[in-house]
């Protein structure tokens, strides 16, 4: 019995670390409402079939920022690329002057992730991903 429980703990680990960093390449699978959060702040982006995206900012003070534009998957580097962004490294807010950006979205255990941003805070920098 302890080998057959053995051999079956091995198969389940690495069936997880098989998926670890496994980069998703599916348009399909990457759409959808991604969230990241810093202790300042929420940030909640949705990306569209149509290949828009809004990124919207709510500092916890209640003030809110938001950015629309458009998104498309750079398939030579596998990275989802975005036209704009808010920028949160200058401003909690998310500056409108950020320039366009781009990620590599990325299955892991607890969902599809993109990043890291970085965010500043009142207290310090943040980084953080936005997961799905």
């Amino acid at each position: 019995m302890e080998i057959a429980t053995l051999r079956q703990a091995i198969l389940i680990s690495a069936l997880i670390f098989s998926c670890l960093g496994c980069q998703v390449t599916s348009e399909r699978s990457i759409v959808g409402t991604y969230r990241a959060e810093a202790p300042c702040e929420t940030i909640i982006l949705e990306l569209n079939r149509d290949h828009t995206f809004i990124q919207s900012v709510r500092t916890h003070s209640g003030e809110i920022n938001r950015l629309k534009g458009r998104w498309w998957l750079d398939k030579s580097d596998n990275i989802v690329m975005f036209d704009h962004f808010l920028d949160f490294l200058n401003d909690g807010r998310g500056d409108r002057g950020g320039g366009g950006t781009g990620f590599k979205a990325e299955r892991m255990p607890r969902g599809i992730t993109m990043g890291p941003i970085i965010v500043k805070c009142p207290d310090s920098d943040h980084e953080i991903d936005y997961i799905k």
